[in-house]
């Protein structure tokens, strides 16, 4: 059902030409047509809801299973008639399916012998696909055309220019696809695993050494956004945000000197550089950035999920918990969500765990219109983040200490000494390295509750050695994976501290 209904959003919102061209059968109260409103009204979750619904029978029905796939093929066709003048695209999105398609038609005319129809085409996609840097596309359009003018027409000149083209794009084509193995190479690491990996510098260092020369030659877009997000990966991965800032800016100037509006790169590095200015405190930047980043953006897309996470970091860190919940809410409550990544909806559990605890401290005003949720619970939590519950030095981390802030919250107190010397090993064995220093001081200092009998006076005389060591390795300076302190432990605990019920 999840591929039904990705792509009933995508069509629906993209206002086709008529959303009745998905089928000459889609002209009346028809079972095709109850199953596509079903998924687009959100009535049908599952096959097995609609199956029951249409047939009163299972979705391993025959009846059923045929009606799906000719659900399927006719959206699948609708996406060619999706409305390329919308305003939600911009100038190199419009290019980009409008090439696309034309591309396609060429190919299925020149497969009919339409080849007069054929060319005509190509010649015009030519043109679109070398302007905006579509480089499969101008390598197979290129050979076209060189095969038509060497073999139908016998121009040896024209000939002769598209072999050139066809072995320049080859050699551009190579030079990409290098780029996209050395930058994939190094992100793979990173999707479920947050924990700092400094031995990645080492390895983007000489990536991004490799392409420096050849985007000199071949200032493509491809193997700019290859180069640069490797170089944000490099100083990234050493916690050097300064520099990284400095990558970000040297990137968005290049993709800014692109003859067309390369709008979704730029979003990109904007967003790297808002993940720096949260790091090095400068709100009032980030603030700037996060808005400029939303304003090119329509909600739904992964860029669009991105710049929200990063909007809701950045205002926890500033302190701003109720714009952080109304954006967390905003987000989760989208009904792309769904589409993510697993380690992005896993991430985003995390955020709403803490936006969760926040709420219950007090320290979030919803507006009188919205409703108040219900009690959180932290055993469905953990069932929900399976991926980054084994990242034992990362993002579980977070999960850690979202348990033991409930735990404090729900009042909990047996539970936490049951739970105390188990995660002091948890501490000893994954939270030994500087990159995870700040938090295995912060999990030893929420861990002074049950070990104090949550005598208030004693916990704070015992952490007050404990903050004055965060407070010498500052976040800003810290080694630690950006993504773990979720809310700067210093607020944290102060806002921990002020919740009197807590204590004995």
């Amino acid at each position: 059902m999840k591929d039904l209904i990705e792509l009933i959003q995508i069509l629906s919102k993209q206002k086709t030409y008529s959303i009745q061209i998905i089928g000459e059968n889609f002209n009346g109260d028809t079972k095709l047509e109850q199953l596509y409103n079903g998924i687009l009204n959100g009535e049908y979750m599952s096959d097995e809801e609609a199956a029951e619904q249409i047939y009163q029978s299972n979705s391993n029905g025959k009846a059923y299973k045929k009606l799906r796939t000719n659900l399927k093929k006719q959206l699948i066709n609708t996406v060619f008639f999706i409305d390329r003048k919308s305003a939600d695209f911009n100038e190199y999105q419009k290019a980009y399916y409008n090439t696309c398609k034309e591309w396609a038609a060429m190919k299925i005319l020149l497969g009919r012998e339409a080849r007069v129809a054929a060319i005509m085409l190509a010649q015009k996609i030519i043109r679109q696909a070398k302007q905006f840097e579509f480089t499969e596309i101008t390598l197979d359009t290129a050979r076209i055309l060189r095969m038509h003018y060497a073999v139908f027409e016998g121009d040896q000149s024209k000939a002769e220019q598209y072999d050139e083209l066809v072995r320049e794009q080859m050699l551009i084509l190579e030079e990409e696809a290098k780029a996209e193995m050395l930058y994939e190479g190094l992100v793979l690491r990173y999707v479920n695993s947050k924990s700092t990996q400094t031995e990645i510098a080492e390895e983007a260092a000489r990536a991004a050494d490799a392409l420096r020369p050849v985007i000199e030659k071949h200032p493509t877009h491809r193997i700019g956004l290859c180069l640069y997000l490797i170089e944000v990966m490099r100083h990234m991965s050493i916690n050097d945000y300064a520099r990284t800032l400095e990558i970000c800016q040297e990137a968005i100037a290049f993709f800014e000197r692109k003859e067309y509006n390369a709008k979704v790169t730029l979003i990109t590095f904007l967003y790297q550089q808002l993940a720096c200015e949260i790091k090095l405190r400068d709100y009032a930047a980030g603030e700037q950035t996060a808005e400029k980043c939303l304003s090119m953006l329509s909600p739904g897309p992964t860029n669009w999920f991105r710049a929200m996470e990063l909007y809701f970091m950045l205002s926890l860190h500033s302190g701003q918990y109720s714009k952080a919940f109304g954006l967390m809410q905003q987000a989760m409550k989208n009904n792309r969500f769904q589409f993510q990544a697993k380690t992005q909806i896993e991430t985003w559990k995390i955020y709403e765990a803490f936006a969760r605890a926040l709420f219950e401290m007090d320290m979030v005003e919803l507006d009188p219109k919205v409703r108040k949720p219900g009690k959180f619970r932290v055993g469905k939590f953990l069932n929900e983040v399976p991926i980054f519950s084994k990242d034992k030095s990362g993002m579980n981390i977070p999960i850690i200490i979202i348990q033991l802030l409930f735990m404090l919250l729900h009042g909990k107190t047996d539970e936490l000494i049951d739970r105390e010397e188990s995660i002091r090993r948890y501490c000893n064995r994954h939270l030994r390295e500087e990159d995870t220093h700040r938090s295995d001081i912060f999990i030893k200092m929420l861990l002074l509750f049950p070990s104090c009998s949550f005598d208030k006076n004693l916990i704070l005389e015992k952490a007050a050695p404990m903050l004055e060591e965060l407070a010498a390795l500052p976040l800003e300076s810290a080694s630690q994976s950006f993504e773990i302190e979720i809310v700067p432990y210093e607020a944290l605990w102060e806002l921990i501290c002020n919740r009197q019920e807590i204590f004995s």
